[in-house]
């Protein structure tokens, strides 16, 4: 977040979010205190404890077969 915020265009920046999905509760922590030192980082930023092969997790999306 920090390099995107320094490098690329301001719109993308303001518009960004940013997902982490961690598997245990005290890595989701670690998470939300390092992004949480930049301020302007916290509201874009959330953290979801799960697995992260559990599709159900990412919305609507679609699988493109390269067959």
């Amino acid at each position: 977040m920090d390099y995107i915020m320094l490098n690329a265009p301001t719109r993308v920046y303001k518009t960004m979010t940013y997902t982490s999905v961690e598997i245990s509760s005290s890595l989701a922590e670690i998470q939300r205190q390092t992004v949480g030192e930049v301020r302007s980082h916290q509201l874009k930023f959330k953290v979801e404890c799960r697995d992260a092969i559990d599709l159900s997790g990412y919305g609507m999306f679609s699988f493109f077969s390269l067959n």
